[in-house]
């Protein structure tokens, strides 16, 4: 969107010298483009050559190209956290969401959206061995976490 907008307001801001009002339409769409563009290389980072396996009674995160796995058993976890964009929302972002499976010793697993949604998750038959109670949803204007490897 900003790159349309810049390509459709350069020829009026050129006719008309109106180069103040291109800066500030170009500022706007900063505002909602480098944040987009951030959280997308984040989820994308976290995502790329990286596994989630869900087993009877583990849930195990393997990153293939470093060979760092973390693996938790189910009835060790304390706290599973959704965080969301908030509902309603049109920012870029509005699909992107992530949830965490934390153990008793701090361990966390990360997932993405961009491996599978949370309702995904729960449709496995092997992921009702966590516990939906633990679930905490929090809806935030950024949903972006920080990196675990």
């Amino acid at each position: 969107m900003h790159i349309l907008v810049i390509i459709w307001t350069l020829p009026v801001v050129i006719k008309g010298n109106q180069i103040a009002a291109f800066l500030f339409a170009n500022t706007f769409f900063s505002f909602l483009s480098i944040p987009s563009v951030v959280i997308f290389f984040r989820y994308y980072n976290h995502s790329i050559n990286k596994k989630f396996v869900i087993t009877y009674n583990k849930l195990r995160f393997e990153d293939e190209k470093t060979g760092y796995v973390i693996e938790l058993n189910t009835h060790e976890i304390i706290e599973i956290k959704l965080i969301q964009n908030h509902n309603n929302s049109k920012l870029p972002w509005c699909d992107l969401e992530y949830f965490s499976f934390t153990n008793e010793t701090g361990k966390k697993i990360i997932v993405t959206s961009f491996f599978m949604p949370i309702y995904e998750f729960w449709m496995c038959t092997l992921a009702r061995k966590v516990s939906s109670k633990k679930l905490k949803i929090k809806e935030v204007l950024y949903p972006i976490f920080k990196s675990l490897s």
